[in-house]
């Protein structure tokens, strides 16, 4: 019923035109056991297709705005951007955000439906409607209570991450691309500081993800004995802030900068050079069902070798605390098929340690020139690993990859 749902949003969304998109990276529609994943993949799809089907029937009805200079075309290349693009993007990052809290509510077993009741253009375009009777109490010992409010979040963090994996293997970055990601990369800031208002006593009454984060955050920190650090909700959204601290984000934007400015529908990734070396750093502070954590991420390049790490720390609420690294290899193509290997290790003081492996291939050129299949396997032992169920796991991913030119 979701992909039905998720194609009829890009027929509305996308006029005449989309077919004739550059050509770049594949975009994939898969099915998945694991739900945030396959919402990721087929939602930030719709969106890019959405944002480069827009902008092909603007030049189409208006060509005036397919030319490289002058003021005219670039005010209704504004136009389109503040009117058409951003609106779309952020519907789409923003219907993966709240089925990432749906994602969370099934794991623990609380009734929960999504209803989209807007569009681009409302001010409220979803519903999402569980049963607190369900909730779990927010004065108990649960941590599965940040999970519930940091979910959405976490979901597009997901989104972000394999659509810059998808873009790391092919080199360039298309318009569409390009906005999708800079409204995910900044989804969080944007949301602490337009999500945090005065703060209320009024236990899991809605006040915004966020704030009801650093309630429940306050809460246990305050059971677990450690020290009131004074206003929680400003040091929290300080710390959103850190995402900016990203060179990917920056590329996005010049990127849709370029388009602006010259109309170019893509261009090439840009990487900081280290001598042969490649990167594309990151520093991210994210929510997390176990409290708050910092990450630093980088995207590799050197020669034809393409992967991305990451080292990852949480802070501490009471004993609770969680370490970890991992690694994405984007193994050359060969013979027709792309392999990727996924390999991520955790330990942390409640639960021991943890593991995820993944291997998955997708075809080139197979069945088609324009469409290629991909198979992911994996497994993770229980603990907390972006956008994946909490517990102990094994979980397959099938697709198609879809050369939109």
């Amino acid at each position: 019923m979701r992909i039905v749902l998720v194609g009829l949003l890009v027929a509305l969304l996308a006029p005449p035109g989309f077919a004739q998109s550059v050509a770049s990276a594949p975009l994939p529609v898969s099915i998945s056991n694991v739900p945030d994943v396959w919402h990721a993949d087929v939602l930030s799809s719709a969106s890019v297709l959405s944002l480069t089907g827009a902008d092909r029937a603007v030049r189409w009805l208006l060509p005036t705005a397919a030319r490289s200079t002058g003021g005219l075309p670039k005010l209704i290349r504004a136009v389109e951007l503040i009117g058409l693009d951003f609106p779309v993007a952020v519907f789409f990052v923003g219907l993966d955000h709240e089925l990432g809290h749906e994602f969370r509510a099934s794991e623990l077993h609380i009734p929960a439906r999504l209803r989209v009741i807007g569009s681009p253009w409302s001010v409220h375009p979803f519903l999402l409607e569980p049963d607190l009777a369900f909730y779990p109490m927010v004065r108990g010992a649960s941590l599965f209570d940040l999970g519930m409010e940091s979910s959405g979040l976490e979901a597009v963090w997901l989104l972000k991450d394999r659509m810059d994996e998808r873009i790391l293997r092919h080199g360039s970055v298309r318009f569409g691309e390009a906005v999708t990601l800079l409204v995910a990369a900044t989804h969080t800031p944007v949301y602490a500081v337009s999500g945090m208002g005065a703060p209320r006593d009024v236990g899991i009454t809605p006040q915004g993800d966020i704030a009801n984060y650093v309630y429940q955050l306050n809460e246990l920190r305050w059971r677990a004995g450690q020290p009131d650090s004074g206003d929680l909700r400003a040091t929290v959204r300080a710390k959103c802030m850190l995402n900016l601290i990203d060179f990917g984000l920056w590329t996005d934007v010049a990127g849709a900068w370029t388009w602006l400015a010259r109309g170019d529908e893509s261009r090439t990734q840009s990487w900081l050079k280290i001598g042969r070396v490649g990167l594309i750093p990151a520093l991210r502070y994210s929510l997390t069902p176990i409290g708050p954590e910092f990450s630093v991420r980088s995207h590799v390049r050197v020669g034809h070798t393409r992967a991305t790490a990451y080292v990852r720390w949480s802070e501490r609420i009471g004993n609770a605390r969680q370490k970890g690294a991992g690694v994405t290899y984007l193994a050359p193509a060969s013979h027709g098929l792309e392999p990727t290997i996924r390999f991520d290790a955790w330990s942390h003081t409640l639960n021991g340690g943890g593991v995820r492996g993944e291997v998955s291939v997708a075809t080139t050129g197979w069945p088609s020139r324009r469409i290629g299949v991909s198979v992911a396997v994996g497994a993770k032992s229980s603990g907390y690993l972006e956008g994946y169920p909490l517990a102990r796991s094994m979980y397959g991913v099938v697709g198609l990859n879809v050369a939109v030119r």
